[in-house]
């Protein structure tokens, strides 16, 4: 199933050129980010980490482990939990977690796996980078949970369906394991970078152009509201010069040729109480996909 994974963040982590969006309708709305960075802020007072990612975190419910085998989910995902270990803990939005996955039709045909990326999938909770049947369904799960989820078509393709492999209006499978959750690198900016894939090499400095893949979300609606795939290439950017987002230039600086992460930036470091008109609302924290393609 090469370069036919259906999920917006494997095109990432699986070093595809593109993919399947769990998002519709959004990809047109957004111009390049590159044109809009040079209004920058960072004067705002940075919020605390902990309580931010804390502040919207779904409901999650601790079961007993001996009893539960069934759990439907508030959207109507319903999950079969088919192992379910005592060491497990809860999952909430703003949590990055790492998933082995089976995507099926009913039928059982296999659309899509992590196989091909040869790890499981790194994921953050809360902003559809996933068919929204994910994103309904993991606060009611643990780590080290094994689970076979039956997503009803309204929150995985919906009417469009996907080309010939997803035919409209169809329900979906998806036999999962979750792995673990990540440790992100919480910075005193309030930046989070949780580090995905990682190379050796020398660190990114000032001064340097580097090219970069990214996806871009709204934590609070989950709304992808760019993406550097849209547009056939990579973005450019120079580390230091004030258009480029702070919470970009904090994060490569950290990171090598050929990583990948998945970042959590507070407003103050991203558009800040300007926003993008009609694109990105004031004072909205983002979170970003990025992967460092090349470094000069």
């Amino acid at each position: 199933m090469k370069n036919l994974i259906p999920f917006i963040v494997i095109a990432l982590f699986a070093s595809c050129s593109g993919g399947f969006s769990g998002v519709e309708g959004e990809e047109e709305k957004a111009d390049s980010l590159g044109a809009k960075h040079q209004d920058t802020s960072v004067n705002a007072t940075l919020p605390d980490i902990d309580s931010m990612l804390q502040k919207d975190v779904m409901d999650t419910t601790v079961f007993d482990q001996k009893s539960v085998k069934e759990l439907r989910s508030p959207g109507g995902v319903s999950i079969e939990i088919l192992e379910r270990t005592e060491q497990g803990t809860s999952i909430g939005k703003g949590d990055v977690v790492r998933i082995k996955y089976k995507g099926k039709l009913p039928d059982g045909t296999v659309f899509d796996s992590s196989d091909p990326i040869g790890m499981p999938l790194p994921y953050f909770v809360g902003v559809n980078m996933s068919v929204k049947g994910w994103d309904d369904a993991l606060p009611l799960l643990q780590t080290g949970d094994k689970v076979r989820m039956k997503v009803p078509a309204k929150l995985g393709y919906g009417k469009k369906g996907y080309g010939k492999l997803i035919p409209p209006n169809t329900d979906l499978v998806f036999e999962m394991e979750i792995v673990d959750k990540m440790k992100g690198d919480k910075r005193p900016s309030g930046l989070v970078v949780y580090r995905t894939v990682e190379r050796s090499g020398a660190l990114i400095k000032d001064a340097q152009a580097v090219s970069i893949h990214f996806y871009g979300w709204i934590y609070s609606t989950g709304k992808l509201f760019d993406s550097s795939h849209q547009y056939g290439k990579t973005h450019d950017l120079v580390i230091g010069l004030e258009r480029t987002l702070p919470c970009w230039d904090e994060a490569l600086k950290t990171m090598r040729k050929g990583e990948k992460a998945i970042l959590f930036s507070p407003a103050a470091l991203a558009y800040a109480e300007k926003g993008i008109p009609e694109v990105v609302p004031a004072n909205a924290d983002l979170v970003f996909s990025i992967e460092v393609v090349d470094v000069k």
